[in-house]
């Protein structure tokens, strides 16, 4: 979402918004590598799930025809999900 603001005396203060969830499960199958003909360093096998979720802004305040502010914040989450092991697990910044 985008949108103009207000006029200042540099020019028109605008602000920019926006959001994204992105989601997705995953399996992961070694196969017969895991074995005396493989090694003993091959995978297990695993699945689970992954959920990442942003949201951002932004805004241009141009205070005068030569200065103008840029304000930025962002959010970022991710979560993950261990089906095998029943592990979860959350990030954030």
């Amino acid at each position: 979402v985008t949108g103009e603001l207000a006029e200042l005396p540099g020019g028109t203060m605008s602000v920019v918004l926006g959001g994204e969830q992105r989601k997705f499960t995953y399996v992961y199958d070694p196969g017969t590598l895991n074995g005396p003909i493989g090694g003993p360093n091959t995978g297990t096998p695993d699945d689970g799930a992954n959920k990442f979720t942003d949201f951002f802004g932004e805004m241009l305040v141009p205070v005068m025809d030569t200065l103008s502010l840029n304000l930025t914040a962002r959010n970022s989450k991710a979560d993950f999900t261990d089906n095998r092991t029943g592990r979860t697990g959350s990030a954030s910044d």
